[in-house]
């Protein structure tokens, strides 16, 4: 293997399989690198045969995943993602797989544990539905049941409530 060092310290090794380490003395893939890294311009990441891969190290088994098969990317926590803009968090699916938009807190008026949850102090806790289509179509609100298992389609019994809209 080939070293660079300074001040005394390897600072880069080139092992006999061509592996590059910096900050490790043994690599143990084609680019090692133990540290902090600063990458600026247009950054691309690709792998042709597997995917693209950000993950967690230590205590963090979360991370960003793509895969070539489905065409399909995952971002995976443990615990919370989160999504902010100008320093501020506006987004936030929780380990419960809420959806909290607005509010880092999951509220439940009424005991209903709401999988959407929208909240904030100003005019735009609001919900919109648009359609802009040269039809006679319109949105809809609309509400389902059955007695099945997820995406079921089971009939529903007498006595089932059907939907409901609560105020609190």
């Amino acid at each position: 293997s080939v070293g660079v060092s300074t001040g005394g310290t390897q600072r880069l090794v080139i092992d006999s399989s061509g592996r590059v380490g910096i900050g490790v003395a043994s690599p143990t893939s084609t680019l090692h690198v133990v540290g902090n890294q600063f990458l600026t311009g247009g950054n691309y990441f690709t792998d042709t045969t597997s995917g693209y891969f950000f993950n967690g190290s230590g205590g963090f088994a979360g991370g960003i995943f793509g895969s070539n098969s489905g065409n399909t990317a995952n971002i995976v926590s443990p615990q919370t993602i989160t999504f902010g803009t100008a320093s501020s968090e506006r987004l936030r699916i929780d380990s419960s797989g809420r959806l909290l938009v607005g509010t880092s807190n999951n509220t439940a008026p009424g005991g209903f544990n709401a999988k959407l949850q929208i909240a904030d102090t100003s005019f735009t806790g609001s919900i919109s539905l648009r359609r802009d289509a040269d039809n006679a179509s319109a949105q809809s609100l609309v509400f389902g049941k059955s007695r099945g298992s997820l995406n079921g389609n089971t009939v529903v019994q007498s006595g089932d409530k059907l939907g409901a809209i609560a105020f609190y």
